[in-house]
């Protein structure tokens, strides 16, 4: 049964919670902007229809589970709501209301007054408090009209950062409380702007219009509608859920399907431990992959990854991982054995070609077979080893981008997995993060691994340029055998070294073709997308065990590369030294690897052009331990010949710091600099 309600109907003699199968606050700007947009382009006397809210009663079951004050106010007329559908557009209601409110509360002629005695439309800010955001019961309790479930730790900071109430200390944030906090910031700025350029009346009529003519359907959900299908199918539209938001409902709906029978004595209590398991679990989910407010981890590629360590791993694309899931974790899993269509790895070897730069790609354009495959009935065991697991890997996830925030692990095998993220860790996380898992293995043994993993991407991805999939299945098979201790650490270091060396010659090869048509473009190594990383690391080989000049974060700025013979020569100093070089040689010159240099800090473009000897005096000196080195050379000029002789150095640090094998005359054929023998002055002497 449904109704069409506005919000001061909504909020009538209501208490409202947020069930744990529900997603936190997901809304971002555009949706933001949206609602905003509706309120204030309404005309008056207009209805605006907003949406749809769906609700169950809360029975008395669920309600011995609430707090005690929150129960005090059933005597006082309140009924109690879980909302199924629509906490999105009722959180967005309540923040713009307070922004509302808070704006109204702080004009100067309100400032010192009690909220008794403030109006906004003919209603007074402590009745609007007492309507829509919370009660007091006794002399220090609120009950708040509308928040979270019980230990949701955005219920916190919907109480503490949105709404006010005195601080608790520090509140574990997420990405929905950051989300919550981006809401906050984005409707004070537009009432503030509102109220400047309509005044008081303005803001009356904006809360009028919010509270009485944004209309919503709502829609009773009865006690025996399963209410966690009804949240997966109604959110189906909108803010799509995520693969992992979606798939805690299904646990938890999974949950309610159990006999007693089937849990043995304490069945009650056996099925309320699960479901807080999993609250558990997403709880410790959302925290790590939002540790870094600014960067929020991927919750679906964490889901996948878990996948692929803990069930199998398909060569497909696409949503294969999450198919598989809510396939095994579906209620006719609950009561038979249910056939999967389930793909497999077909019989065709890994994709080498045709070339392709890649980073970070996924498993694409590969050909699969399809195979059915019996799964036993689902138990509750499972489902609580599943999401045991869940919360144990994803720590050691987050671990794999942020080795720094680990007081568990050495230095060295920190600098080796930040390597990784710097060269572009590829499909090679899974693994990693099992690996920092691995309490068999003594930190020597993991530090050959990360080693043996940077050294397979640096020749095969960024030397050879080998499909983005090549070798992905045994690797990601490794971390699933890692994770069940089938095998060891040096299993996996073996293999590497065997797939690198196998292809080491083939890589030279396409490395030397694919440098040669960056010559032949005129881009020469400024054209290699992997310059950075080398230079990076030529730089820390350089400094040893001493305190870093550079950071990898500044070397994100092309300007911090520096072409030493600068590529717009028109300072006399350059015309008099290269006087002798046609366009296409200079350009060759300009091109080389010994000519790039990394930075300490960026430089203006024009100070590139300087001469030599000024740089040298002014910058190199005092810059990072590359420009040192350029700076102490034997020679007050940079000329040609110290452009070949410091390309052949980092040539033979590429070879020894990555065992390539290297010949002399693959050195020579890489620099492009050939032409530099032939010249009678005597530039050339090598």
């Amino acid at each position: 049964m449904g109704n069409n309600l506005s919000l001061s109907e909504i909020f009538n003699k209501k208490i409202f919670r947020i069930p744990d199968y529900q997603r936190g606050y997901a809304w971002q700007n555009p949706q933001l902007n949206d609602f905003w947009e509706d309120l204030v382009n309404l005309s008056s006397g207009r209805k605006h229809y907003t949406g749809l809210i769906s609700w169950k009663v809360a029975d008395e079951k669920e309600l011995a589970n609430w707090d005690a004050n929150e129960k005090i106010l059933k005597k006082h007329g309140f009924k109690f709501y879980y909302v199924v559908d629509g906490q999105q557009r009722l959180t967005t209601f309540l923040i713009l209301l307070n922004s509302i409110i808070q704006l109204v509360s702080s004009l100067p002629e309100n400032k010192d007054k009690d909220d008794n005695f403030i109006d906004l439309e003919c209603e007074t800010i402590a009745e609007i408090k007492k309507k829509y955001i919370s009660q007091k019961v006794g002399e220090i309790c609120e009950v708040y009209i509308f928040g979270y479930d019980q230990n949701n730790p955005n219920s916190d900071y919907l109480k503490y950062n949105i709404f006010g109430e005195g601080s608790p200390g520090s509140i574990e944030e997420s990405y929905y409380t950051k989300n919550l906090q981006n809401a906050q910031m984005f409707y004070k700025n537009k009432v503030e702007d509102y109220y400047k350029q309509y005044g008081i009346e303005g803001i009356n009529k904006l809360y009028s219009k919010l509270t009485n003519d944004f209309i919503f359907y709502t829609q009773d959900i009865n006690d025996d509608y399963d209410v966690c299908v009804a949240f997966e199918t109604m959110n189906n539209r909108g803010k799509a859920l995520s693969n992992l938001e979606l798939l805690k409902n299904r646990l938890i709906y999974l949950t309610t399907l159990y006999e007693d029978k089937d849990l043995g004595e304490n069945s009650e209590e056996t099925r309320l431990q699960l479901r807080r398991n999993i609250n558990d679990a997403w709880r410790e989910i959302y925290y790590q992959l939002g540790r870094k407010t600014n960067y929020l981890l991927a919750d679906d590629e964490f889901l996948r990854a878990h996948w692929i360590i803990y069930y199998t791993y398909t060569r497909t694309s696409g949503n294969d991982y999450k198919d598989f899931l809510l396939n095994r974790f579906s209620c006719k899993s609950v009561y038979n054995e249910i056939a999967d269509n389930c793909t497999v790895q077909s019989a065709l070897p890994d994709n080498i070609y045709p070339e392709r730069n890649i980073d970070d790609a996924t498993d694409d354009e590969v050909v699969t077979d399809v195979i059915e495959k019996k799964h036993k009935k689902l138990t509750f065991v499972e489902i609580n080893e599943y999401v045991k697991s869940l919360r144990e890997i994803v720590q050691y996830w987050f671990y794999s981008f942020y080795p720094e925030e680990n007081n568990n692990i050495s230095n060295e095998e920190k600098n080796w997995i930040m390597r990784l993220n710097h060269i572009g860790i590829s499909y090679f996380r899974p693994l990693v993060a099992v690996a920092i898992r691995d309490t068999r293995a003594n930190r020597e043994d993991k530090v050959n691994l990360f080693k043996a993993i940077e050294r397979f991407i640096f020749v095969n991805f960024r030397l050879a340029q080998y499909f983005s999939n090549y070798k992905s299945s045994d690797f990601y098979r490794a971390a699933k055998d890692l994770y069940y201790k089938k095998i060891s650490i040096n299993n996996v270091i073996n293999d590497l070294e065997y797939y690198t060396n196998q292809k080491l010659a083939d890589a030279l090869v396409r490395f030397a073709s694919r440098i040669d048509g960056l010559f032949e473009d005129e881009k020469g190594f400024y054209g290699w997308k992997n310059l950075t990383y080398f230079l990076y690391e030529y730089e820390e080989y350089l400094a040893d065990k001493e305190d870093k000049k550079v950071s990898w974060e500044s070397l994100q700025n092309k300007d911090t590369i520096e072409h030493i013979l600068p590529q717009e020569y028109s300072n006399e100093y350059w015309k008099k030294a290269y006087e002798l070089f046609t366009k296409e040689e200079m350009n060759h010159l300009v091109s080389s690897l010994g000519n790039f240099l990394v930075l300490s800090r960026s430089v203006n473009s024009k100070l590139q052009n300087y001469a030599f000897p000024v740089k040298k005096r002014e910058r190199y000196c005092k810059g990072s331990y590359s420009e040192i080195e350029v700076a102490n050379g034997k020679s007050d000029d940079w000329l040609a010949q110290d452009i070949y002789d410091r390309g052949l150095k980092l040539l033979n640090f590429m070879n020894d710091r990555w065992c390539l094998g290297m010949s002399d005359e693959v050195k020579k054929q890489l620099l492009h600099l050939e032409f530099l023998n032939k010249k009678e002055d005597g530039v050339f002497t090598g």
